[in-house]
């Protein structure tokens, strides 16, 4: 079992009634101990990833797996815990 699984992970973004593909059937696994490194163009989805594996957003379609567990933790607004000068 590896460390890290994405299944066919997709995201799409919404901008009003316009539909932005960010991720489409991503599938990757890192074994734990394993060092990895994501390079693509900009644009490729690069920060998407991370964003899903930190929990700072989520998957439209798919599954994240990390050390056998399913990844269910909702996108957590970036300034929540910010003092009052930061989030503003």
């Amino acid at each position: 079992m590896s460390f890290v699984e994405f299944h066919d992970v997709k995201k799409t973004y919404h901008m009003g009634e316009v539909e932005i593909p960010a991720l489409q059937g991503v599938n990757f696994e890192i074994e734990k101990g394993e060092f990895c490194v994501i390079v693509g163009a900009s644009g490729a989805g690069k920060t998407t990833i991370l964003n899903i594996l930190g929990g700072m957003d989520t998957l439209t379609e798919g599954k994240v797996l990390l050390d056998g567990d399913l990844r269910r933790i909702p996108a957590v607004s970036m300034n929540r815990n910010l003092p009052d000068s930061f989030s503003k």
